[in-house]
């Protein structure tokens, strides 16, 4: 398991103890095949979206659909905006991760 990658309501255990004062949750589903790419290698990818929507991110492989995982965003309103179109968009392939690094101000892996 790298960082950011959770089992068995793990990430959801995280999102709520990344919970604080003016700091909202919300979940979303992404492909269970599409896992990987979001996370990276050494989880550099999901750092990067991290680094690049200032939100914190788990994702929640476990789901009861197994094609799907589940995503848990905590952040502002804005931040959470900002990393589901994030990851949304690396998952459909509109964002590529070269760029994705690019807009984070992060090297690539």
């Amino acid at each position: 398991r790298t960082p950011g990658q959770a089992a068995g309501g793990a990430a959801a255990a995280a999102a709520a103890a990344a919970m604080g004062p003016g700091k909202n949750q919300k979940q979303f589903e992404i492909p269970q095949n599409k896992v990987g790419l979001v996370l990276g290698k050494n989880s550099a990818t999901l750092n990067a979206i991290k680094a690049y929507s200032k939100a914190q991110c788990f994702i929640e492989q476990r789901s009861p659909d197994d094609d799907k995982a589940t995503v848990f965003v905590v952040g502002s309103d804005r931040e959470i905006a900002k990393c589901k179109q994030t990851v949304l968009a690396v998952v459909d392939g509109s964002m590529s991760v070269s760029t994705l690094f690019t807009l984070a101000g992060v090297p690539l892996p």
